[in-house]
């Protein structure tokens, strides 16, 4: 699979670009592919007009892995339908009688990628990221507070987030800034500033307020020394009533300039680029509150706002970042199948990139869909560091590096970056999601157990956090606890991995019935709709029964399942790993134990 990595192919309606690895039909549709599909095609088309044999497609495809000639069939089986060949008529893919298969149609000469930039060597692990022109950081404590609005005047809720966030982002590189979920709760007009400051520990406070009256906003700001109850600056800001967000941005690099200079501190460095239209920018602003909620419900409406703030402006970075964002959590909720979701997933990040690759948000997104579906573990980790050396501050990028450096057990420099995301943004369900994660996964269980009943009180409607209570109160050896905990998580979510979850519990708690009838169920609902092999390969496990695992979780490698990444860490599959095959299957997803 190295030849001619940045090529690509057209044949009939297809476009097959190697070095992306996406699969297009027509105008730019993404056509979904399993990642061993996905190779069985590159390598027919490199070849086309030729014979490739049944053991060479093997060999190339799953290297030092045995399969037998179904899984190869079952590949050839799912690329003709995703082409919409026949295989008594194929225009593409031909049957050879006991041979292999050729590729019929005709293949256009490849065109080839331009290469990227090379990229300055990453910092070292922990380094801090060093801005252009920067000065020393001013050693204040600073809270910003939500810019109030009248109550009755909804239309101005997202205008104030986004104020209050684009002030908070320009300060932190240069300021101790608290951040913004940890001082929502101080909303309104009646907050006394000083209190806030002192219950959260802090220097000088930032308030500011919106009003909107005929046809103007007026924008104010002033900062509180806590210590003193004075007025250490302010300053009003008027713009006009439909005035774009990037205005806005405008008004919040004034206010941050002048608290900088007040306080002799340094620059800041730069912020997210928002459009230039403002219904984009609610959109925007609106998908990225529905996407934090990590709920089923909050993730199928964030994806119709950064739908609608794309369709208002087809150039916003940000957008198909956030578009990216939610398909990879309905990925990571086994909400719909691999195949389907992280190719879009792809192309949403790939174009926020081509927009503006200067955007850490971009960087950070194409490292988890480089980890989590196409298993390229040093992309992804160049992807990162990237992302976290262009905006220190952007929380995720930590909390999904995080998740990176777990998966391939470099647990101390986890932790360090799970606390990191934590520090930007300590109340963000995400990154408190992945530390019960870390905690989960380095057997730390008492710890996870007291942190993620700790989140679920902020968001008891959390499924996947309830998934992660009960797998460590499972591990810890309670699994009637894990069987509550999973119970509770029923009405929550329509995903199929919640019941290989609750099957292995009952197994682990001696109700076979129950877990062979979970079992049973799912194999049912599977004829029919997507169902995650790595539950099922759970209840298998839980039976006792490990060859029948081993091929369902080696089913899940195959598809790309997210929660296979986690086999070399994960204390479920340690009665597995003195088996040769599951050496094997970590080999397959360019991991080793």
């Amino acid at each position: 699979m190295n030849e001619q990595q940045d090529s690509v192919y057209r044949f009939g309606d297809f476009a097959l670009d190697v070095g992306k690895r996406l699969l297009t039909r027509g105008a730019g549709e993404v056509v979904p592919l399993t990642p061993k599909a996905f190779e069985i095609l590159v390598l027919l088309v490199q070849n086309s007009g030729r014979v490739v044999d049944k053991d060479e497609l093997k060999k190339r495809v799953w290297a030092d892995t045995h399969v037998g000639e179904t899984t190869l069939a079952q590949n050839i089986f799912t690329l003709r339908k995703a082409l919409g060949d026949d295989q008594n008529k194929p225009h593409y893919i031909k049957t050879v009688l006991r041979r292999g298969y050729r590729f019929v149609a005709e293949v256009k000469t490849p065109e080839r990628t331009p290469p990227a930039e090379p990229e300055k060597p990453p910092a070292a692990a922990g380094a801090r990221a060093e801005q252009p022109g920067s000065r020393q950081t001013a050693s204040a404590d600073l809270a910003v507070l939500p810019f109030s609005h009248a109550e009755s005047d909804k239309d101005l809720e997202y205008l104030s987030g986004a104020l209050t966030e684009g002030v908070i982002n320009k300060l932190s590189p240069s300021l101790r800034v608290v951040a913004r979920s940890v001082v929502s709760r101080h909303k309104g007009h009646d907050v006394n500033a000083q209190e806030v400051g002192r219950a959260l520990g802090v220097q000088y406070v930032l308030a500011g307020r919106l009003v909107r009256f005929a046809g103007r906003l007026s924008i104010s700001g002033e900062l509180i020394d806590v210590d003193k109850g004075w007025q250490v600056w302010g300053e009003q800001y008027g713009r006009e009533e439909n005035a774009p967000l990037a205005s806005m941005e405008e008004v919040a690099r004034q206010i941050s300039e002048a608290v900088l200079t007040r306080l002799a501190a340094g620059p800041q460095a730069g912020s997210p680029r928002y459009s230039e239209n403002a219904e984009a920018n609610q959109c925007y602003l609106k998908g990225r509150y529905f996407w934090a909620r990590q709920t089923e419900d909050g993730c199928l409406k964030a994806i119709e706002y950064f739908k609608k703030a794309i369709k208002r402006d087809s150039n916003y970075a940000l957008a198909y970042c956030g578009l990216a964002d939610v398909y990879i959590s309905l990925d990571i909720q086994s909400l719909l199948p691999p195949w389907e979701i992280m190719p879009k997933a792809k192309v949403s990040v790939l174009r926020a990139k081509e927009l503006d690759d200067s955007l850490a948000e971009a960087h950070a997104t194409l490292g988890c869909v480089k980890m989590l579906y196409d298993h390229e573990w040093e992309v992804a980790e160049d992807e990162f560091r990237r992302a976290i050396r262009l905006n220190p501050a952007y929380p995720h990028s930590h909390n999904w590096y995080s998740l990176y450096l777990l998966a391939v057990g470099r647990f101390e420099e986890s932790y360090a970056e799970i606390r990191r995301a934590l520090e930007c943004d300590p109340l963000d369900l995400s990154i408190n999601q992945n530390l019960g994660f870390y905690y989960l996964y380095t057997r730390q269980y008492d710890r996870a157990i007291g942190h993620l009943r700790k989140t679920l009180e902020i968001a008891p409607d959390h499924c996947l956090l309830r998934f992660l209570l009960g797998r460590a109160y499972e591990s810890r050896g309670d699994a009637e606890a894990a069987v509550s905990e999973f119970k509770k998580a029923e009405g929550m979510t329509h995903s199929m991995f919640l019941p290989g979850l609750l099957g292995h519990a009952y197994a682990q708690l001696g109700d076979e019935g129950e877990a062979r009838r979970l079992l049973e169920e799912l194999k049912k609902v599977s004829e029919h709709r997507y169902v995650p092999p790595y539950g099922m390969g759970l209840i298998h496990l839980g039976l006792g029964e490990k060859n029948e695992a081993l091929a369902y979780f080696q089913k899940a490698c195959d598809i790309g399942n997210e929660w296979m990444i986690f086999s070399k860490v994960n204390p479920a599959l340690d009665g597995l790993r003195s088996d040769p095959s599951f050496a094997e299957m970590l080999k397959c997803m360019n991991l080793n134990e």
